[in-house]
């Protein structure tokens, strides 16, 4: 490639060494595009973004307290910078999520990282890029892309995986403290998290929470995750 060609500039974002490490090598071993940082840190992130204006960002939705406010303050500080929410799993509420915020992207790190940056390209040619769990559920409404709630649907379906990670802690009888001690977040943070699980689920009271579980077979040990090696679809889009 000639090196007058300007490359397209990628953030990662992600709490895990490893996976911005292997992202990172991935990235720069493709031509078209450059590594210009890396973190795990969202408001080191904000920063990176105001200062080196990459072309997309690769942001994973489990890092920081809240990824999602952390990308609309990205897309204040770079509004011409792309991001793609990346998941551990696929989830309906993330998904939503990323909606919300404009994401031009939600993937998992089920889909091979050859496929993840892939999808950078895609991405900054103006697509927008779905997991495979979602994109096929997706509809064009008036407001924009949007994501219907399935008929089989769970009681659960809203919850983010956070929210879930809280209520598994209640249910196993620890408290507030203990659950913060045992995310490594803030005990307000789960007081936060249990405040809008319980309103979501319609429940009041923690035992009411643990019938639920309960009835609907949810425990911690059978707690299981949609695996698929699927492609992600290309939602195709104009460019603003």
């Amino acid at each position: 490639m000639d090196d007058s060609v300007t490359k397209l500039k990628v953030l990662l974002v992600d709490d895990q060494a490893l996976v911005r490490t292997a992202l990172a090598e991935l990235i720069q071993a493709a031509d078209q595009m450059e590594v210009v940082a890396s973190t795990g840190n969202l408001q080191e992130a904000v920063r990176y973004a105001a200062a080196l204006r990459p072309d997309v960002v690769l942001l994973d939705v489990l890092s920081g307290e809240d990824p999602f406010a952390g990308a609309c303050d990205i897309s204040v500080c770079c509004p011409d910078a792309k991001i793609i929410m990346i998941d551990d799993v696929p989830s309906d509420a993330n998904a939503r999520e990323s909606l919300r915020v404009n994401a031009s992207g939600y993937l998992t790190k089920l889909q091979p990282f050859s496929q993840l940056a892939a999808a950078v390209l895609e991405v900054a040619r103006g697509q927008r890029i779905f997991a495979p769990e979602i994109a096929h559920r997706l509809i064009h409404s008036a407001d924009g892309l949007q994501l219907p709630a399935s008929e089989r649907d769970s009681p659960f379906a809203d919850l983010t995986p956070r929210e879930m990670d809280v209520m598994f802690c209640l249910v196993e009888g620890k408290s507030v403290k203990q659950s913060a001690e045992s995310l490594g977040i803030g005990p307000s943070t789960v007081g936060n998290h249990k405040s809008r699980l319980m309103k979501k689920l319609g429940v009041h009271k923690t035992i009411e929470l643990v019938h639920l579980v309960i009835r609907e077979g949810l425990l911690p040990k059978t707690r299981k995750y949609i695996n698929s090696n699927a492609r992600p679809h290309a939602i195709r889009e104009r460019s603003a």
